[in-house]
């Protein structure tokens, strides 16, 4: 008889057939699905944001996914690379808020336990953190606005966000986009976690189209009325927008303007400096048609210096 033989062989199959599962489970440990940053995040997928807080953290890599709005060809691009450094959020009209102005290495974020935001270090606004969509809304901007920030991936020494889904053209073309930013914690030698997308192909750097002269670029208005605390002022001030970031007012000396897309809605944010018909620096929100429309009516605007200083106003477009 070979029983032992058999007993043998037996232990070897066992044997083999252990070791065959210790390396799937390694396997399927190891290997860690991208992300599509397209999933919706809900309540099955949250994020440790513990992970975290109370630490600095710097910007490594940048990516934006551009979609035509007509082919609905999507292409996503880097925003840095061996000689590129410095990019914006908004690919298509670059604002000037801090947030906004992405560094490689030296563009930092921190979330303090406490409530408090800080942008590179210096820069402090306050957040609120909602669990149950892994969304953190970001307050206070200089001019008024807020960051609506989408979590991904956290992990004890990166995590990968989603930021400024909004619309821009190139002058023929009308687009939407979204900024991936993957950030690593100071000192950190961790991989970085992989994205993926499905939808959108690799494109290489991103390049500005160039100086598309924003919408309100040669038009002129007038300034028919505002109203303040039950107060009517009929002001009549015209005002001409020369170039995309210098108007006049009643052909006076040139004074700064910013018009940019507002994040993840169908308006765009005017800011008017040193717009003498209210005395200072004025800012609101306006329908994404309102040029080809003709009229602003009764907008409200926010001084910027004062926050709860408001006003409604009307203008007119005449050329």
């Amino acid at each position: 008889m070979k029983i032992p033989n058999l007993l043998f062989s037996m232990k070897i199959c066992k044997i083999s057939l252990v070791v065959c599962i210790v390396y799937f489970m390694l396997f399927i440990l190891g290997c860690k699905k991208p992300r599509n940053e397209n999933e919706n995040n809900n309540s099955s997928n949250k994020i440790d944001f513990s992970q975290i807080q109370n630490a600095t953290f710097n910007l490594i890599q940048a990516n934006v996914y551009v979609k035509n709005m007509t082919t609905n060809i999507g292409k996503y691009y880097n925003l840095f690379d061996s000689t590129t450094s410095a990019s914006n959020l908004d690919v298509f009209n670059p604002t000037y808020l801090p947030i906004d102005s992405i560094v490689k290495n030296y563009y930092t974020w921190r979330f303090n336990s406490n409530g408090d935001f800080i942008l590179n270090t210096t820069h402090v606004y306050p957040f609120q953190f909602t669990s149950s969509n892994n969304i953190i809304r970001i307050f206070g901007l200089e001019n008024g606005s807020a960051r609506i920030v989408t979590f991904l991936e956290t992990y004890p020494d990166c995590f990968v966000v989603k930021i400024y889904d909004s619309y821009g053209n190139d002058g023929v073309d009308s687009y939407s986009f979204f900024c991936l930013l993957t950030f690593k914690k100071n000192g950190s030698t961790a991989p970085l976690p992989v994205t993926s997308s499905s939808g959108y192909s690799y494109a290489n750097l991103w390049v500005n189209p160039g100086n598309v002269n924003n919408s309100l670029v040669g038009t002129k208005w007038v300034v028919t009325k505002y109203s303040s605390n039950l107060n009517v002022t009929y002001p009549n001030d015209t005002l001409l927008f020369k170039i995309n970031n210098k108007y006049s007012i009643n052909g006076g000396v040139n004074t700064n303007y910013n018009l940019n897309n507002l994040v993840g809605s169908n308006q765009k944010s005017l800011t008017l400096y040193g717009f003498t018909t209210l005395s200072g620096d004025w800012a609101c929100s306006v329908p994404y048609t309102f040029v080809n429309d003709y009229a602003l009516n009764n907008i409200l605007f926010n001084n910027l210096a004062q926050p709860q200083q408001q006003v409604n106003l009307w203008m007119e477009r005449i050329q």
